[in-house]
């Protein structure tokens, strides 16, 4: 059973398992690190250009996504170091960051709009 319907075409499936269970999978685009510090955010300089990207840090960090982003600690998402967070996105909007108690590095990866 597929987990979404409205997806960029053919950037992200989902299907039944070999075991029965849900996995899902999108053909990575261009990867963009975003650096920042506890006091400084990172923003893309270009929108994401698809509807599903895939975020990953190497520190905690507070995230932001929308047209024009500006992250804060108080009223942002935050994700944890070392785990995927897949989200569902508007191809024009940006992702900016900043680390929650330290630099943080967040690997921005859109799905690819072709196979």
């Amino acid at each position: 059973m597929p987990l979404a319907t409205s997806n960029t075409p053919v950037a992200a499936a989902s299907n039944a398992g070999p075991d029965g269970g849900v996995w899902q999978a999108f053909k990575p685009g261009t990867t963009q690190v975003l650096a920042s510090s506890a006091t400084t955010a990172a923003t893309m300089s270009a929108v994401v250009g698809t509807t599903l990207v895939r975020l990953w840090a190497t520190a905690d960090a507070y995230v932001e996504i929308a047209a024009s982003p500006t992250v804060t600690s108080a009223a942002s998402m935050p994700i944890s170091s070392g785990q995927a967070e897949y989200f569902v996105v508007n191809p024009d909007h940006k992702v900016s960051v900043r680390g929650v108690s330290a630099s943080a590095n967040v690997h921005v990866t859109p799905a690819a709009t072709v196979l």
